[in-house]
């Protein structure tokens, strides 16, 4: 993020700064300002009254998976599968629709 507001020459005015997207989520709620998370973090339920929008300038963040040299568990494919099922289920979601690529 750093990175992001130096290139745009923006000094970003931050109070309070967790890990916790429900307690950021909480906050944004209440008035105490804005945040910058990325889509599946900061997941937007239907009927809550906060709305993500996609930055200007795009900062694609890849995730992958870490594990031991040698063939995968069978757990850890039932996980990436999960994940990937959950990343198509929220591409059908209006506000997510074009801010996340499978890859």
């Amino acid at each position: 993020m750093d990175d992001i507001f130096s290139a745009s020459g923006l000094t970003p005015e931050i109070r309070v700064e967790t890990t916790s997207t429900p307690v950021v989520k909480n906050l944004v709620r209440d008035g105490a300002g804005l945040t910058v998370v990325d889509c599946i973090c900061g997941r937007i339920a239907d009927d809550e009254p906060l709305v993500l929008k996609p930055l200007a300038i795009e900062k694609w963040i890849t995730y992958a998976t870490i594990h031991p040299n040698g063939p995968r568990p069978a757990r850890s494919g039932r996980f990436i599968e999960a994940m990937r099922d959950f990343i198509r289920a929220e591409m059908g979601r209006s506000q997510a629709r074009d801010m996340l690529r499978l890859i």
